[in-house]
């Protein structure tokens, strides 16, 4: 995972935070965002998290449960 992260290809291609929270916030299976909360989203400043958790740099997974 540490490796895809540091890949240029994969940051040119990532969709923003602000990206990712408006299309699951689209999905009938999560909350829906109010209009104001939507607004500020659209109006943030860019954002990509490029923090990788710590098992994973270690080459651990960690199951649910």
């Amino acid at each position: 995972m540490k490796r895809g992260y540091a890949m240029e290809s994969f940051r040119k291609s990532c969709p923003s935070d602000q990206e990712i929270i408006l299309y699951w916030a689209e999905r009938p299976d999560t909350p829906n965002l109010t209009s104001q909360k939507r607004s500020q989203l659209y109006r943030q400043k860019t954002t990509y998290s490029w923090d990788i958790p710590m098992d994973a740099q270690n080459g651990k997974i960690k199951e649910n449960g």
